[in-house]
């Protein structure tokens, strides 16, 4: 390093020295530099060391770069006459050759040497400042400046200065000051950053009188602050909160409050103290559940409200004597809820379905006439019969969803024919021909001549069939016309109090001055 290298250059001029240091820091290289430098003039040097162990540091260093022929060991008292001339004999007689490739390692050299004569120019100069010091001093005292300052040394190289080479003396000592003063009032805050509250305020330049002015806004402001941490005071010990919270959490209680709906007339806040009572409902359940039970029951009551509001007229009133007359006229008439419920419309076309319903049934009646019974028993009797005595064994063979599957084809056949057979057998008792339901009896009816006492030359075409099929096909067709008859004067009598009804409802619109056609809008 530098300091080895002057080393050498004082000793070399001549002048006597002592060098000092720690272990490790390079004394022995230097006394072997020193040694060399010493040869290459033609100098005798004599080293001399109170330990053997700094004299064979040196020789081997020496060794090590070719040197080791030119030095003579004399450090053991031990040492033979014989040996020590042998040695001298030896160093007379060496010869030693050029070294290989002479002439181009002294021009590596002697650029080399131009170069740091070039580095030691330019560390000298003064350029890039006007200071007057050089790069050396400058590169010198920013590393004294990085060391100081640690790991903030980073953070401070961000910090450009466009202008920082034309500084002098006194302008690097004004920008210190102003730097020492923001350093004061930093630490006097103690913090500058986002969540400061001066964070983001770059006044003007103050006028005398600006700073009395700004002490009465912020007299103003604190009085307001107080009157804040009074107020969240209060709600801490109001709703039972630990500490304060923060201004984030109090605007969203603020909201919370805000959005709640204002308590109705006649009700008594203090309702809702009694409701949750921290000792007999510290969770709140059972409070919880009670105004869910009556937010619930105030929702039905609007949708039953805007229901009446939708088919009432505005201001009409029912007395309550006509309601229990129309309650009355209900159940009597055998009305269902559902019914009563639906919509108008809905109920109407309900009513005009029943009197067609009741026309067909009449139609059917009329021209069928069939008895009123239901499947005999003697036939189911002889299906289950003829069921148990088939072999189920070779259903074995076939997977269960085929069998149910095929079992439901079966049923739904079997009910079809049977319907189908106590028709025929209603038809036939009623006629007073032979008919016991097996496949001969049916082959009879089928065929024209088969049956005495049947008009013979009567067509039996596909639309008698049809229209034959048609008859059969009614739900009524195997009820006796008496039955039938009575059927229908019960639905005659049920649209008379649907009829009666109507015309209360009427008479009721009319008392209290509303049109009534009845309608479904008009109901409605």
């Amino acid at each position: 390093d530098s300091s080895q290298h002057s080393a050498i250059l004082d000793v070399l001029s001549g002048k006597n020295l002592v060098i000092n240091g720690p272990p490790g820091t390079g004394k022995s290289q230097t006394i072997t530099n020193v040694i060399a430098a010493a040869l290459a003039k033609g100098k005798k040097v004599l080293f001399v060391s109170e330990k053997l162990a700094a004299l064979e540091v040196v020789r081997r260093r020496l060794n090590h770069v070719g040197l080791g022929h030119f030095c003579l060991e004399l450090h053991s008292h031990k040492t033979q006459k014989k040996k020590f001339l042998e040695d001298i004999q030896a160093r007379l007689e060496e010869r030693f050759p050029g070294p290989a490739q002479f002439q181009a390692k002294l021009a590596i050299l002697q650029r080399q040497k131009v170069e740091l004569r070039r580095y030691a120019e330019l560390m000298g100069s003064k350029v890039g400042n006007a200071l007057g010091i050089t790069v050396n001093e400058v590169f010198w005292a920013a590393e004294r400046r990085r060391q100081e300052l640690g790991d903030l040394a980073a953070q401070v190289n961000a910090i450009g200065f466009p202008d920082a080479s034309q500084w002098a003396h006194d302008d690097i000592a004004f920008r210190r000051s102003r730097l020492a003063g923001l350093a004061g009032i930093y630490h006097a805050i103690g913090k500058y950053g986002l969540g400061h509250p001066w964070w983001g305020f770059r006044p003007e330049p103050l006028a005398p009188s600006d700073d009395e002015a700004i002490a009465r806004v912020t007299l103003h402001a604190l009085d307001h602050a107080r009157s804040a941490s009074e107020g969240a005071d209060e709600a801490v010990a109001y709703f039972g909160f630990t500490a304060q919270p923060d201004v984030a959490s109090a605007a969203r209680i603020r909201n919370v409050l805000d959005s709640a709906p204002a308590v109705p007339d006649g009700t008594s806040p203090s309702l809702l103290s009694k409701m949750f009572d921290p000792d007999l409902d510290p969770k709140g359940l059972r409070s919880s559940r009670l105004l869910s039970d009556v937010a619930k029951g105030v929702t039905e009551s609007r949708t039953l409200f805007e229901s009446a509001a939708r088919v009432l007229a505005d201001g009409a009133r029912i007395a309550q004597d006509e309601m229990e007359a129309a309650r009355r006229l209900a159940e009597q008439g055998h009305l269902s809820v559902p019914f009563l419920s639906a919509d108008i419309a809905l109920s109407m076309e309900a009513v005009r379905r029943l009197e067609k319903a009741l026309e067909s049934f009449d139609a059917v009646v009329r021209v069928a006439s069939p008895a009123y019974a239901a499947l005999g028993a003697t036939a189911t009797a002889a299906f289950i019969t003829t069921l148990e005595s088939r072999s189920v064994s070779t259903l074995a063979s076939f997977p269960i969803r085929i069998v149910l599957e095929r079992t439901a084809t079966v049923l739904e056949a079997v009910e079809r024919l049977s319907g189908a057979l106590s028709r025929i057998d209603g038809i036939a008792t009623r006629g007073g021909l032979p008919f016991d339901s097996t496949p001969e009896s049916v082959a009879k009816l089928a065929n024209q001549g088969g049956l005495t006492g049947l008009t013979s030359g009567v067509p039996v075409d596909e639309a008698a069939l049809a229209k034959a099929r048609r008859y059969a096909a009614f739900p009524l067709a195997d009820k006796p016309v008496s039955e039938m008859a009575r059927l229908r004067g019960l639905l005659e009598a049920q649209i008379a109090s649907w009829m009666e009804a109507i015309e209360r409802c009427s008479t009721a619109a009319e008392k209290v001055g509303l049109g009534f056609d009845s309608t479904a809008a008009t109901v409605a």
